[in-house]
């Protein structure tokens, strides 16, 4: 059969046993990408082109990657800030960051819906296995993850379901060994669902 990245509403068979079966990893600020200060205006370096790549991928902004974050990037930033029901003040500091990393791992899985599954598949190239997306998909987002299912949930910090964010992991035993043997990725819910994530069956 040929697996393909998807996104699917949760079965009703898997709610009713998800509290023993799945465990959820949130990002924490020792998992994401080091930014040692908040980024404003006359901020430079690679830590505003890591922005502005960001930007481009979320909001289609069309920012030059020059590593200024200039008065552009920072009217960018304050309408991102706007959408994501933040004080659109320019600055990138914590709270930020977090939340366009966020909307950059969900961009950037949803450009892979459609390619092919192959077990052990670390890239676009290859196809994916769960576990080798998730790590390709933090891993552009500069997020370090180990390569298998069973070791990412030992990273993170684990969170309850009522709890769960967009971005976040969900680890599954999928065979009732009581062991984490695939993982997905939650992107959130609307009113037609109970929600929906990124798998790679």
């Amino acid at each position: 059969m040929n697996y393909k990245l998807f996104k699917d509403h949760w079965k009703e068979e898997l709610m009713a046993i998800v509290a023993s079966s799945v465990l959820f990893f949130s990002l924490t600020p020792s998992t994401e990408a080091a930014t040692t200060h908040d980024l404003n205006v006359g901020s430079t370096g690679s830590q505003v082109v890591l922005l502005q790549q960001d930007l481009n991928l979320v909001d289609n902004a069309h920012l030059t990657l020059d590593g200024d974050f200039g008065n552009f990037t920072k009217v960018i930033v304050e309408q991102f800030q706007a959408s994501q029901g933040l004080t659109p003040d320019g600055i990138v500091g914590p709270q930020t960051q977090h939340a366009l990393t966020t909307q950059a791992l969900i961009k950037e899985s949803e450009s892979h819906i459609g390619l092919k599954y192959a077990w052990g598949g670390t890239s676009p190239v290859s196809g994916f296995y769960c576990s080798g997306f998730m790590q390709y998909a933090f891993g552009q987002q500069k997020i370090s993850l180990p390569r298998v299912s069973a070791d990412q949930a030992k990273v993170g910090t684990t969170v309850s379901y009522s709890n769960i964010k967009p971005g976040d992991l969900m680890f599954w035993d999928l065979d009732g060994t009581g062991t984490v043997n695939h993982v997905t990725m939650y992107i959130g819910k609307s009113d037609s669902d109970r929600g929906r994530f990124f798998d790679t069956r």
